[in-house]
């Protein structure tokens, strides 16, 4: 189940995999697919401790262990401090997991980009996949968030 697992992490950029969802391939999404992905993202989330050897090797690849709440809680503040209307990014901010959200913004600060377009939309890249984002942008989520997440907490940021 986890290399369907990172499949998924590879086509889309996250582990946010409704519980419903079934494939035979890790990214497509089947109602007649074999594989129960989205029951079993549901059951490491209950059952694995982040500090686990499992626990480790899924956040790897995205896994989300915070509670959703509080995830939702912190994008809202963060979205408020930068005057994003969360009404209208709403879609995004309810799929997208705090650390990639923190991540992507502060690869577009650093690069001086806007984390809004001209509509008030946050930027394409907090809806990119991971492939579309390295083709675009030469980085991939997992280096995005080694580099803007994990290393900014390092130094207390």
């Amino acid at each position: 189940m986890y290399e369907y697992a990172c499949v998924y992490y590879r086509q889309h950029g996250n582990l946010e995999v409704p519980n419903s969802f079934k494939t035979n391939n890790g990214y497509e999404e089947d109602e007649n697919g074999e594989i129960r992905l989205g029951e079993w993202i549901v059951n490491q989330r209950q059952r694995t401790s982040p500090e686990s050897e499992r626990g480790q090797l899924l956040s790897k690849i995205g896994m989300r262990f915070e509670e959703k709440r509080k995830n939702r809680d912190l994008i809202t503040n963060i979205c408020n401090e930068n005057n994003v209307d969360t009404k209208l990014n709403k879609n995004t901010i309810n799929r997208i997991p705090y650390r990639e959200f923190m991540s992507k913004i502060e690869f577009l600060k650093e690069k001086n980009i806007s984390l809004l377009d001209k509509t008030g939309k946050l930027h394409e890249i907090f809806s990119m996949s991971n492939t579309n984002m390295k083709q675009k942008y030469n980085i991939t989520l997992e280096e995005l968030i080694d580099n803007y997440y994990i290393k900014g907490k390092e130094k207390g940021n």
